[in-house]
């Protein structure tokens, strides 16, 4: 497999929803009663300002590649490291080898 050539690479926006939620919450009562200060709370001087600051904040690019993983996370990698540890024998706890012998 020639890996020379350049990767085709596709750019996506993903939301953070939890980041968005926290900026657009409101109750039901100020809901009820038109009070939309998480409007006012936005950075920026005119809507689009507001509306355009709120989507860098809440979105983040992801590249992807003929090689990438997009089910892979840090949790995945943190497993993977501590199996290759164990793999290695760094990971054993000296005190139940002993413990074993003789």
């Amino acid at each position: 497999m020639d890996w020379s050539g350049k990767l085709e690479e596709v750019l996506r926006e993903k939301i953070d929803w939890a980041i968005l939620g926290v900026k657009l919450e409101m109750t039901e009562e100020d809901e009820k009663n038109g009070d939309f200060s998480w409007y006012d709370e936005l950075e920026g001087e005119t809507p689009y300002e507001k509306i355009k600051l709120l989507r860098q904040a809440c979105c983040t690019t992801m590249r992807i590649t003929e090689r990438s993983k997009k089910w892979w996370d840090k949790e995945l990698s943190e497993q993977l490291k501590i199996t290759r540890n164990a793999r290695r024998g760094k990971g054993q706890d000296q005190g139940l080898d002993q413990g074993s012998k003789g």
